[in-house]
């Protein structure tokens, strides 16, 4: 499956993004949070979801939450993106 949104594409099967045809390298945290993000596009989602969703079964600190998404916003803002976060 492919998720198409402004100039992004997230290409599941092989599990990598393009922006602007570029593959942006991602690690296997960065997709699978970026992923939830994007099946729950135009909701707010707290901590104890994500935790429930992308760190199942892992005991981390809100520190860790928070610096996995600045970590991702890094790799997929430009000059060009709109405010995705």
């Amino acid at each position: 499956m492919h998720y198409l949104f402004y100039h992004f594409i997230l290409d599941t099967n092989k599990k990598e993004l393009y922006i602007e045809d570029k593959l942006v390298p991602l690690t296997k945290q960065n997709y699978n949070l970026l992923l939830f993000f994007i099946q729950n596009t135009n909701t707010v989602i707290d901590r104890e979801r994500l935790l429930e969703n992308v760190w199942v079964g892992k005991v981390v600190n809100t520190n860790t939450i928070d610096q996995a998404i600045v970590m991702l916003k890094k790799k997929i803002t430009s000059s060009t993106s709109p405010r995705l976060f």
